[in-house]
């Protein structure tokens, strides 16, 4: 346990595309599952619950549930390589991929090698 007596989670909120996504309204085109002031309904998921990204497995900037804020929400940023995998925004923690929860509450793997503009736009409720 770390000293502040909080461990640390391995999962992270999708606030969409860009660094600073979760503070962005819900008009933007691209906003995903979690905003710090953010209510949607099932009519805003354009894509779909199944194909829109809801939590995300990462071994990078990692912080305690309790935190909020950016160790527990994340955006995808595009510009920020590695993406995936190893040293990557999301993954790193298994072998080949990582674990998502997506909006419709199903659990999958997503391969290290996903394309960059498909989990752009997992990361999106309007695609």
């Amino acid at each position: 346990m770390p000293p502040n007596g909080f461990s640390v989670t391995h999962y992270v909120g999708i606030a969409g595309v860009g660094s600073d996504a979760a503070s962005w309204p819900m008009d933007g085109d691209a906003i995903g599952f979690f905003g710090y002031d953010r209510t949607l309904h099932e009519k805003d998921f354009k894509g779909g619950l199944a194909n829109t990204l809801m939590v995300i497995q990462t071994g990078l900037d990692n912080g305690p549930w309790v935190a909020s804020g950016y160790p527990t929400v994340q955006g995808y940023e595009p510009e920020r390589v590695p993406y995936f995998g190893i040293g990557g925004q999301f993954g790193g923690l298994h072998r080949g991929g990582a674990n998502a929860l997506f909006a419709d509450g199903s659990v999958r793997f997503l391969s290290d090698d996903i394309d960059r503009g498909v989990l752009e736009a997992m990361c999106k409720i309007a695609k």
